[in-house]
């Protein structure tokens, strides 16, 4: 057996040995051929297209979440008010049903939130629980105290409709 032009593959790494049966074109641990190898050789601007197609997907699917986020934040919100304004929702089983559907949709965004490690900073935008986790936990169980608030004050109205 004459030894190959190169006795370590390209491709694996492996090492040739003298007691190796394959034919000398071919690695016997990977099996390629050693002529017909090509190392891929990527230029600066395929690196960076290929990197910004990447972080297009990530963000894509981040901005997906957020705003799934910020729609069930607004949704809140503006149940909030509606409660709170609305003079028909103030009382009767109409507030029982507000105080209700508040308490889901708290209790949905705080589920949103432990999902996705979102929440909303101090000026509005949305922001990672591992950048902030102090923030996160203070405005988690920020959730977690209105989502009971309403929940109580959905059954003491209820109570009141009741007796």
């Amino acid at each position: 057996m004459s030894k190959p032009f190169n006795n370590i593959c390209p491709k694996c790494k492996y090492q040739r040995s003298a007691t190796d049966t394959a034919p000398e074109w071919q690695c016997p641990k990977c099996g390629i051929a050693y002529s017909k190898f090509q190392t891929r050789v990527y230029t600066k601007q395929q690196i960076k297209e290929a990197n910004k197609k990447w972080i297009a997907k990530v963000n894509g699917a981040r901005n997906r979440e957020n705003a799934i986020f910020k729609t069930r934040v607004l949704m809140m919100f503006a149940g909030v008010f509606i409660v709170l304004l609305h003079p028909d929702c103030n009382s009767g089983i109409r507030l029982v049903i507000s105080l209700c559907i508040m308490a889901f949709m708290s209790w949905k965004l705080i589920q949103t939130m432990k999902e996705h490690g979102f929440y909303i900073g101090s000026v509005g935008e949305t922001r990672s629980m591992s950048d902030h986790p102090i923030s996160f936990k203070v405005e988690y169980f920020g959730g977690v105290f209105l989502t009971l608030l309403f929940t109580f004050g959905a059954i003491s109205a209820a109570v009141d409709l009741l007796f």
